[in-house]
């Protein structure tokens, strides 16, 4: 059965909707504004130093070796603080159910900890699960503050129908070099309950000598702690190899700190065919 999945090009004036067939799970239209500055509140969250590398680690980052397993690096103090990756504390009316499987970002973690994250794109690709159907009367927010000055610099808001499924969120933005940002996607499940996840992000400045192909590519990110690089190009990588794709997502989904196992075959059928 061939179902449609909804790519989200988001703006702050607009949303641009393009879809396209896939099979067996269907994606999400998305978006809604939040009082991002609380949500920041409720987490804590400091803004985290900016990461750098020596000269001899950017040397050596340079080259990567044909045919390299995917290794996964967490870059330091990535997993302090953390987020939420998976929604916490009481779901009010229960509007919003318990289910096997969470609302859920697709973030390197622990459990339902979101580990900080890291990118050298201005406007990143953000992945998240919805597990709740359309009969709930399902709404989606997401948001984006700058933790460096509390200023909120994207927000969106837009009713959920083709779910449950995987949501691609792509805002329109110009994350700046150095600085660390909070997001938070949240689904409010009719009236009242409202559940969240949310983490941080921060730019940092582009690597050096990028090998040509996208496989290598992919291998580099990994080892630099590149989420939403790595991630992306392995979605990229469906439609030149998805035997290699597959191979590659298992790696990153099942690897020591990211610890999201259970999502690898949701995304390989979505993108496999």
């Amino acid at each position: 059965m061939t179902l449609q999945i909804w790519t989200i090009q988001l703006t702050a004036a607009a949303i641009v909707v393009a879809s396209f067939a896939v099979v067996s799970f269907t994606g999400i239209a998305f978006a809604e504004s939040i009082d991002a500055i609380d949500a920041i509140k409720r987490l804590d969250l400091p803004i985290e130093p900016e990461f750098t590398t020596d000269s001899a680690d950017e040397e050596a980052s340079d080259t990567v070796p044909g045919g390299a397993e995917l290794q996964w690096e967490n870059r330091p103090d990535a997993e302090e603080p953390p987020g939420r990756r998976e929604p916490g504390g009481a779901f009010g009316s229960n509007e919003c159910p318990r289910l096997d499987r969470a609302l859920t970002a697709l973030v390197p973690g622990l459990k339902s900890d979101a580990f900080a994250t890291f990118t050298t794109q201005a406007n990143p690709n953000f992945w998240f699960y919805v597990p709740y159907g359309s009969e709930l009367d399902v709404m989606a927010e997401f948001a984006i503050v700058d933790l460096s000055n509390d200023e909120l610099v994207y927000e969106q808001r837009e009713p959920l129908t083709e779910i449950p499924g995987i949501a691609r969120v792509s805002p329109t933005l110009n994350l700046a070099v150095g600085r660390t940002y909070y997001w938070e996607f949240a689904i409010t499940c009719g009236d009242s309950d409202r559940v969240y996840v949310g983490g941080t992000i921060e730019r940092i400045s582009p690597l050096a000598n990028l090998p040509d192909d996208l496989n290598e590519r992919i291998i580099l990110y990994a080892r630099e702690g590149l989420w939403y690089e790595t991630l992306s190009s392995i979605v990229d990588l469906y439609s030149i190899d998805p035997v290699l794709a597959r191979e590659r997502l298992r790696e990153l989904f099942e690897a020591e700190g990211v610890d999201l196992g259970a999502f690898v075959e949701v995304v390989h059928e979505l993108y496999s065919n």
